[in-house]
């Protein structure tokens, strides 16, 4: 199973790109086939501020809890570029922290197949009564798989739900992650037999937070195809408290303008029968 796991990420490129300080790759390392065609990640980080990022970089490594990630630090000068090639460690979930803003992007590139994506911002991981949709699966035959990690580093019981072209519930299953635990699911074994449209998953209960990946892989084709997870739309009006903070800055500025002025006028008022006399 291990050995085919980055075999199947290879696929049509997925072009996106979000910078932030806490960034997630549900999938990277290094793998070999049954054939001995190696499978490699590399992965490119580059610090998208003005000042030297701090890096530290996490890794949940497949198939079990991670309570105390193996860690590697470095610093990146500001809008230079950190390239690891290959990512020299076993398949797992890749955790990138740093004081600043950063743009990640992973490649998997072996036996004449090469994928890219970008990392997920932790803050768009869903935990307990959170849901994401993945479109692309496909009828039976068909492959698609999600690959998921918690990060929060606290256990979340997970629904895997299959939906159809009209929004109807066509099965679901749980599955149990531990903390910093990556998994693989395969969707298309987990409800064989059934068709679909689109894999829904939510959180259950507990205190983790999971970001995944989809991919899929059509009936008689070569090529895969890679697909993200929605994710969570903030309130259309709402805003932060530091944006808050300013516009209550700015509006008591204003305020305090206007009051002034009215009372330079009712000063100059007040002069103003003096002036006459």
């Amino acid at each position: 199973m291990k050995l085919a796991i980055v075999a199947m990420l290879c696929a049509q490129p997925l072009l996106a790109g979000y910078a932030g300080r806490d960034l997630v790759f549900p999938i990277v390392g290094r793998s070999s086939d049954a054939s001995g065609h190696t499978f490699a990640t590399t992965v490119w980080i580059t610090n998208a501020s003005e000042e030297t990022a701090s890096v530290t970089l996490s890794f949940f490594e497949l198939g079990h809890a991670n309570p105390t990630p193996r860690q590697t630090r470095f610093d990146i000068a500001p809008h230079a570029t950190r390239t690891l090639d290959p990512l020299d460690t076993p398949l797992a979930a890749l955790h990138i922290e740093s004081n600043c803003d950063l743009i990640a992007t992973a490649r998997i590139a072996g036996a004449g197949s090469v994928t890219s994506f970008a990392a997920i911002p932790a803050r768009f991981a869903i935990g307990n009564r959170q849901s994401s949709i993945f479109q692309g699966y496909v009828p039976e035959g068909g492959q698609y798989r999600l690959y998921v990690s918690e990060i929060a580093g606290q256990p979340l019981a997970v629904a895997v739900t299959l939906i159809d072209s009209a929004g109807a519930l066509r099965g679901d299953k749980r599955i149990f992650l531990g903390p910093r635990e990556p998994a693989i699911v395969d969707v298309s074994s987990m409800f064989q037999g059934l068709s679909g449209s689109a894999v829904r998953i939510e959180g259950l209960n507990g205190n983790g937070k999971i970001v995944a990946l989809g991919w899929q892989r059509s009936t008689g084709m070569q090529d895969a195809s890679v697909f993200e997870m929605s994710f969570p739309a903030p309130p259309r009006f709402s805003v932060s408290w530091t944006e808050g903070l300013a516009y209550v800055a700015v509006a008591m500025a204003v305020i305090a303008a206007v009051i002034a002025r009215a009372i330079g006028r009712a000063r100059d008022s007040e002069r103003e029968p003096s002036r006459t006399a």
